[in-house]
């Protein structure tokens, strides 16, 4: 089952907030999307480069 919640840069894990982009306004000002299924957790963000997104099929 995939489960998608919108967060804030308050709600990641501090090893979340690591690895997150700091492109545009900045991380902690970007908006993010977490995926959560079978294959793991992945998390999208606004300040993500255009390169880095991909399509998702949920």
């Amino acid at each position: 089952m995939k489960t998608v919640k919108l967060l804030e840069y308050e709600d990641l894990t501090e090893e979340e907030k690591e690895y997150q982009p700091n492109n545009g306004g900045g991380k902690e000002y970007a908006s993010y999307i977490l995926i959560e299924d079978e294959k793991g957790r992945r998390i999208y963000s606004d300040a993500m480069k255009e390169k880095m997104l991909h399509f998702l099929e949920i």
